[in-house]
This record gives C-alpha cells, structure tokens and sequence, in this order.
C-alpha cells in the first residue's frame, strides 16, 4: 500500500496543522471522514465501543505515540511492539 503510507499521512498532519489548520479540520481528513467513506464503524472516533486507535502528537506536530487495538504500538518515540498485527 504504497500509494497511502503512514509515513506520508503522518507528513500531511504535520504539514497541515504547520501551516497553522485547526486540529479540527485537519484530523478527521484522516480519521472519522476515512472511516466513514469505508464503512468502518468502530473506527474515526473516540467513543465507547469504538477501537481505541489512537496517535498522540508532540509540540512540533510529530507522532510520538502511537495506540492500535488499545495497546500502545509506540509509546514516547519507542517501538513496544514488531512485526504486522502482533499483539
């Protein structure tokens, strides 16, 4: 999948909320709108019964952590979990 890594997505937020975009705008472009437009209904949103994928940013608008499934993948720019689907 190439064509959407996460590191270009992650570069996008970055260079959107840079150029001064409210959070508000530019998150859901690549949470809540994406779910929906997929039909993915556990996911896009903090809310009960939903996934618990979560990134946290730093001051510079860079991913720090990183939450997938409810477990922290990174956390504080350290990798805790390898590998594809670990957990």
């Amino acid at each position: 999948m190439g064509f959407a890594s996460c590191a270009a997505m992650a570069d996008c937020v970055k260079a959107l909320l840079d150029r001064g975009l409210p959070e508000q705008t530019v998150l859901p472009l690549m949470t809540s709108n994406v779910a929906r437009l997929l039909k993915l209904a556990k996911k896009g949103r903090i809310e009960p019964g939903c996934d618990a994928d979560l990134i946290v940013l730093d001051a510079a608008n860079r991913i720090d952590s990183v939450m997938a499934g409810g477990i922290w993948q990174v956390k504080n720019n350290k990798q805790l979990v390898s590998g594809l689907f670990e957990s």
